[in-house]
């Protein structure tokens, strides 16, 4: 069972939106309605579902707190407001970047994806980002041509295993290559290579 907590400042996304997301893997365990609230709670929560802007502390500095309090809990950020800074969510340690409005099944599919090791954002976030930032710089690290066709995919959302069989690779092989480029890009996680990889850090 996948524990979520849902902190949004929202009275009516706190009382609908549980009820609408609850499956039976999933369970909502504790409703907030500030990041000070999240922050303090003892509640045992593998996913928090964090609305981006909230009076007192954000969205962000909400994730980077609760990382910092509990390092293996995982964090979507939910935006309504046209804000596509990349760089920023990631840096805060959020593993999905969502739109507010995203369906139910949707967000339950995100969070099924964070908990296995995947960040997830939002059609339409990432192509912003990069209008903003500039094209990828995949020559940055790669080392031939299969690296390159490998953090293409990485860039696009694409899972190991879609990727693994594009490159007509093992999966387990194709995670120690994408281990090693980011080993030589000097990050230690997926997000922060295709962060770096596009220039998102600048």
């Amino acid at each position: 069972m996948i524990r979520v907590g849902l902190c949004d400042d929202d009275s009516l996304v706190q009382r609908l939106l549980p009820g609408t997301l609850e499956a039976d893997d999933l369970q909502v365990v504790i409703t907030c309605g500030s990041g000070e609230a999240a922050i303090a709670s003892e509640a045992d929560v593998d996913v928090w579902l964090v609305d981006l802007r909230m009076p007192g502390i954000d969205g962000r500095e909400t994730a980077r707190r609760l990382r910092m309090q509990q390092p293996e809990v995982k964090v979507v950020l939910l935006t309504s407001f046209g804000d596509h800074k990349l760089a920023e969510t990631l840096e805060a340690g959020a593993s999905a970047y969502l739109h507010k409005d995203a369906a139910p099944e949707q967000l339950r599919r995100a969070i099924r994806c964070v908990m296995d090791g995947y960040t997830v954002v939002a059609p339409g976030i990432l192509p912003d980002a990069l209008r903003t930032h500039g094209t990828p710089e995949l020559d940055l690290v790669h080392a031939d041509d299969v690296d390159r066709r490998i953090m293409a995919l990485m860039s696009a959302g694409q899972t190991y295993e879609e990727i693994a069989e594009d490159v007509q690779m093992s999966v387990s092989g194709t995670k120690k290559r994408a281990a090693r480029l980011m080993a030589l890009a000097g990050v230690g996680s997926r997000s922060q290579l295709v962060a770096k990889l596009h220039g998102l850090h600048a």
